[in-house]
């Protein structure tokens, strides 16, 4: 599908979603999505059963347990993002897209995709700049993708 080019740059708690031309010369920024909820400490996330904080640290079931609040917060994110991308992709508003996110983040948000929007990709790169102003957003991208293989 040809169309036009957009950046997606994204955390777990925020994407800012940018158009830029073929040339790569400019940065416009369409949305900034934000997930409060990713940004919560676990104390913030996590109730008793009368639906209260809870004080102190919860048990582990082990070292590998990676159903954290702040894990399903970020699930979650992941797919707001993909079904808000599926609808601009019905809309035909882009053609291509490439994902700059935290590796964490993009661990989150590649199975979440939906595979036509997951085929329009066409860089990866496993970089937090959610921060960023867009021309360092910019600068950055287009110095990732001159020396990607």
């Amino acid at each position: 599908m040809a169309g036009p080019i957009w950046i997606v740059v994204a955390d777990a708690a925020r994407a800012r979603i940018f158009h830029t031309d073929r040339a790569m010369q400019t940065l416009d920024e369409l949305a900034d999505l934000m997930h409060p909820a990713s940004r919560m400490t676990t104390g913030e996330l996590v109730t008793d059963e009368r639906g209260t904080r809870r004080t102190g640290r919860a048990p582990r079931s082990g070292p590998t347990e990676k159903w954290t609040p702040e894990f399903v917060e970020a699930q979650r994110f992941a797919q707001e993002l993909s079904d808000w991308l599926s609808e601009r992709f019905d809309d035909q508003q882009f053609g291509h897209l490439v994902l700059v996110a935290s590796p964490s983040f993009l661990g989150h948000l590649r199975p979440a995709l939906d595979k036509r929007v997951a085929g329009t990709i066409t860089h990866e790169i496993g970089k937090d700049y959610t921060k960023h102003p867009p021309d360092r957003i910019l600068e950055r991208v287009r110095g990732q993708l001159l020396t990607a293989p």
